[in-house]
This record gives C-alpha cells, structure tokens and sequence, in this order.
C-alpha cells in the first residue's frame, strides 16, 4: 500500500558551499565561545512542531494520497476491468481509505517529532531555537512551509515504495530542491530580505549542519514497517469489495 510521501521536517536547505562552521564564519583569531544554553525539551518541541505543522503536512499527504492512490491502482493487472464493471469502486475505496492513512500519518507524527525534537535539543542552543520558531511562526515561515508543501512532487518517492523499494536520500533531495526552487520563485521582496536575514544568523548554520541527520530520521519513517496500517488498509479494501462487488453480483 501506500505510504507517506512527503511526511516529514521541512528544512531551508543551505545551497551547496554555503554550510561553513560556525568557527569559519567567526574568522580567525576568534576567542572560544563559552557553552551555550540548552533548549528545554517544550522549545525543542514546539520548534519541531512549527517546521512541520501537523495538519497542513496531513492535508497534503491527503491531496497526493487521493491524486496518486487510483493512478497505482490502476497499474493493478486486472483493476481496469473491475472499475469498468463497477464505476463506484474507485470513489468508494479513496473514500474508504483516507481514515486508516490519515490514522497512519498520526502514528508517524507521535514517533518522529520526539526523535526531531531530542536530535535539536542536542544540537543547538536555546537561542537559536527561539530564533527559528519565531521565524516559522513568521508570514514569511508559514508562506514558505505552505509553498514547499504544495510544491512537493511526491511522484518519484510513490512509485519508489509502491515497487517495494526503499526511498534515498537522493529522492529527498532532489524533491526538496524542486519544491524550494519553485517556492522562492513566489517570494516577495520582504520575504527576500527575511530570508536573507535568517541565513546570516547562527541558527541557520545549526540547522543546516543537522540537516543530513534530519533527512535520515525521514527516510527510517518514510521505510518504516507499519503492521496497523497494512491491517487497516486491507480491512478497508476487503469492506469496500463486498459492498461494491458483492453488491453488484447479488443483483445480477
């Protein structure tokens, strides 16, 4: 069955040459910086949360669950035939199968924000995390999670795990440089100068280093095992045949 495509943080990723340490930046001759304070465990939470809104991440997954779901379907050998016979299959199992995906992307949500949360506790200051979170509570943060979730093209990443493999790293990659392309295209002006002013903060630098570890948390949760969600799925699939199929042949 399918699986979440676009589930997962929405990072700014740092254009290739650009992800310097903090001590390059710094310049030479540069005193030590003393430890910097922790975020408590809520701040890390709360940042994780704002990069990756659960509902809007949900309703996407929804949008591309219900563009893609009867495109693989129908590579089914013998599928055509069957919705041919009965045009009110299709409609009936999009609809029969958003509550368990939706449950699904729920469960996804519960384990991995925690993992995000803790892998940026560990990694950045209390400073910068307040810096981010006011920058993805921002208009310009929220214009720019709303433009890289509905330009994500999942098309890749679908038909990856629809095979049976196991998306990459590259497939990441490559679908968050093409949805960031076509959001800073949309950008206004004053979200060029907030977005140009995030990058000359420390917490852009922070977040950038951590972006590999990131990506991998979303590949373990994009190739996860799911055994409630292949129940739920085949459950609703068998509930949706009766009624339609069975239905059908009864009346016959």
């Amino acid at each position: 069955m399918l699986r979440s495509a676009v589930f997962g943080l929405l990072l700014l990723a740092a254009a290739p040459g650009l992800a310097q340490s903090q001590e390059s930046l710094a310049g030479p001759g540069t005193a030590p910086a003393q430890p910097a304070a922790r975020p408590t465990v809520e701040a890390a939470a709360e940042l994780a949360e704002a990069m990756s809104p659960r509902g809007l991440m949900i309703a996407n997954e929804l949008r591309l669950f219900g563009q893609q779901f009867p495109v693989e379907l129908r590579k089914q050998e013998g599928f055509a035939e069957l919705e041919k016979a009965h045009p009110r299959l299709m409609p009936e199992l999009q609809r029969e199968m958003e509550k368990p995906f939706t449950a699904y992307m729920n469960r996804m949500f519960d384990r991995y924000v925690p993992q995000v949360a803790k892998l940026i506790s560990d990694n950045m200051s209390a400073a910068e995390v307040a810096d981010l979170t006011k920058f993805y509570r921002s208009p310009t943060g929220q214009r720019t999670l709303q433009g890289m979730v509905a330009n994500a093209d999942a098309g890749e990443i679908m038909d990856t795990i629809v095979k049976g493999g196991e998306p990459d790293e590259a497939m990441l990659r490559r679908q968050m440089s093409g949805a960031a392309s076509k959001t800073a295209k949309g950008f206004s002006e004053a979200d060029r100068v907030a977005m140009t002013e995030l990058m000359m903060t420390p917490a852009f630098w922070s977040l950038a280093k951590i972006q590999k570890q990131v990506m991998a948390l979303k590949l373990q949760s994009l190739n996860a095992d799911d055994p409630q969600f292949d129940s739920d799925t085949k459950q609703a699939f068998e509930r949706v045949m009766e009624r339609v199929v069975g239905e059908g042949a009864a009346s016959e």
